[in-house]
């Protein structure tokens, strides 16, 4: 069974686009040049452990030894914390005007053998009091294998570091960021973090 990935194409294409553009170190002369040519690449994508890239897509296997549920844990990378409970994460401005989330995602009960997952995220924030509109900040899919998974303790348990969710503007309200995960073995764990501003 092919993972599916088609629902996020278009802004993933997007955030790839910055990724190409030219990097600041030819000086002031090129930079009046990305101006003029529209281009405006994100350096948030620097600290990302994709590079804001989607990566490869994998197969559900069928040979898995894991029979325990996935547990999914969000953490603020620069404090490598949970999420503070009734609040948005930290929110990065970068130089170029960007704005983001960099967290770190912990995964316990991973196949040692398919050290491999699929990760959504959604920031959705309420457009109206009662949330019953609902307007995305920023959305995200991504695929992790063995060079971006680092072991923590168990073999079974993983960090997945400095994940970048580029938003669209700030949080400022009532809102949630959603976080699933799927590995190679097709188990599934989710969160959800709620805001009620």
């Amino acid at each position: 069974m092919r993972v599916d990935s088609g629902r996020y194409a278009s802004r993933l294409r997007a955030y790839a686009e910055s990724v190409l553009c030219l990097r600041g170190w030819a000086g002031s002369i090129l930079a009046s040049t990305w101006l003029v040519a529209g281009c405006s690449y994100d350096y948030s994508c620097d600290d990302d452990v994709l590079a804001c890239e989607q990566g490869e897509a994998f197969e559900i296997v069928d040979d898995c030894d894991a029979d325990e549920p996935l547990i999914l844990t969000v953490l603020e990378t620069d404090t490598m914390e949970p999420l503070g409970d009734d609040r948005w994460p930290v929110i990065h401005h970068g130089a170029q005007g960007g704005i983001h989330f960099d967290l770190t995602m912990e995964v316990e009960g991973l196949d040692p053998a398919h050290e491999q997952i699929q990760l959504t995220m959604d920031a959705i924030e309420c457009a109206r009091t009662d949330c019953s509109d609902e307007v995305t900040l920023g959305e995200r899919l991504l695929y992790a294998g063995e060079e971006q998974l680092e072991e923590e303790g168990d073999d079974d348990d993983v960090r997945l570091p400095s994940v970048v969710l580029l938003l669209e503007d700030d949080p400022s309200g009532r809102g949630e960021l959603r976080v699933d995960v799927l590995d190679a073995c097709g188990r599934e764990a989710s969160l959800v973090h709620r805001v009620s501003g």
